[in-house]
């Protein structure tokens, strides 16, 4: 058996591990408070927005009936370049494109898509300065996946086929059990 002496010590130490890890946490929380100040331009947290480029920000966006509906925010004004993406077979096809220039504060941008949505649709933006920084973001619906359960009878398939095979399992083991209290079996 321990003794006490160990025990307060590991204790201790424990104790320690703890308020350290405590005040780390403290540090981190503290710099990510620093970050949602005010810019002194009336925004008072930018988090969650998504930088086009250092001054123009789509702070929200939907897709719905082959359009986007996105808003955006842009510091001064400037001219933002939109181009739909989307999986496409082989071959030709056509694609939305559209530049549209939007006034310094908060506006919204309409952009009809020619892409079937269960495809999954994206849209990528530019403005010349994110083309100067080299980066530009997208927003995108994401693509309808195949069931990858598919082969074994879909999600409901496999479950159903797992729980069959553990019920069967029990069974069995319930069935060598039973048979385990009457004796021995000749073979």
């Amino acid at each position: 058996m321990p003794s006490f002496s160990r025990l307060l010590t590991v204790g201790a130490l424990a104790v320690a591990i703890a308020l350290a890890m405590g005040m780390g946490m403290g540090a981190v929380a503290a710099q990510d408070d620093a970050g949602n100040e005010s810019d002194g331009d009336g925004l008072e947290d930018r988090h969650g927005w998504t930088m086009i480029d250092s001054e123009t920000y789509i702070t929200d966006w939907e897709y719905s009936d082959q359009t986007f509906r996105v808003d955006v925010h842009a510091k001064e004004r400037t001219t933002i370049t939109m181009a739909e993406s989307a999986d496409w077979d082989e071959g030709e096809g056509q694609y939305a494109t559209r530049s549209e220039t939007v006034p310094a504060g908060n506006s919204t941008i309409v952009v009809e898509t020619y892409a079937d949505e269960s495809d999954g649709v994206a849209l990528s933006f530019a403005t010349q300065l994110s083309m100067q920084q080299e980066r530009g973001p997208y927003i995108s619906t994401g693509s309808s996946a195949e069931d990858p359960f598919r082969h074994f009878g879909g999600t409901s398939g496999l479950f159903s086929g797992v729980g069959m095979t553990v019920g069967l399992a029990g069974l069995g083991a319930y069935i060598v059990i039973r048979q385990e209290e009457s004796g021995v079996v000749k073979a």
